[in-house]
């Protein structure tokens, strides 16, 4: 990456711009596969063809209107959201989750963020150890691991138990 940023002074005593560096972690990570999914339905589109695109999660369908009217009404909140998310939300989630899994958790065991890319890279960051990563995965979750500086242990999952953990399967032990 050569673009430019704070300037130095050079020996005339004039300012020239000086060159990014990436850090040593960032150096060897691969291009994003869904970044060129996307060029590929752009280049696709250019060309006149018709293309379904799911290289991102982001739904393309219009949006319900309770949501609509929901966002219109949050947009004339300005300021800051408490850090951990709205309690009336994680309320809702934590009664949610007794609802429909039988899961009893508490509203102030709950975080709500703005995607699971941002939240379980924090993660990444605060927490230690290896990460034992479900194969297949999203693309991005062993990048991320490897730049917070994490071991990444592959975990193969299978399509016949809908890709469900391993420790479900009898005799299986983590390190296998």
């Amino acid at each position: 990456m050569n673009t430019t940023h704070l300037q130095q002074t050079t020996t005339q005593g004039t300012r020239a711009a000086a060159p990014l560096q990436l850090a040593r972690a960032a150096q060897n990570l691969a291009s994003s596969p869904t970044l060129a999914i996307n060029e590929a339905i752009a280049e696709r589109r250019a060309a006149g063809r018709e293309v379904i695109h799911l290289g991102f999660g982001e739904a393309t369908f219009p949006l319900h209107p309770l949501l609509q009217a929901a966002l219109a009404e949050a947009a004339t909140h300005t300021g800051y959201a408490p850090v951990l998310g709205l309690p009336a939300l994680r309320q809702a989630i934590a009664d949610y989750l007794a609802r429909t899994r039988g899961l009893n958790c508490s509203p102030e065991h709950i975080v709500i963020g703005p995607g699971s890319k941002p939240l379980l890279y924090a993660l990444l960051h605060i927490l230690e150890g290896d990460l034992l990563l479900p194969v297949p995965s999203w693309v991005s979750y062993a990048p991320q691991a490897r730049l917070a500086g994490r071991r990444v242990i592959a975990v193969k999952t299978d399509a016949s138990d809908h890709h469900r953990s391993m420790r479900h399967r009898q005799g299986w032990r983590v390190g296998e």
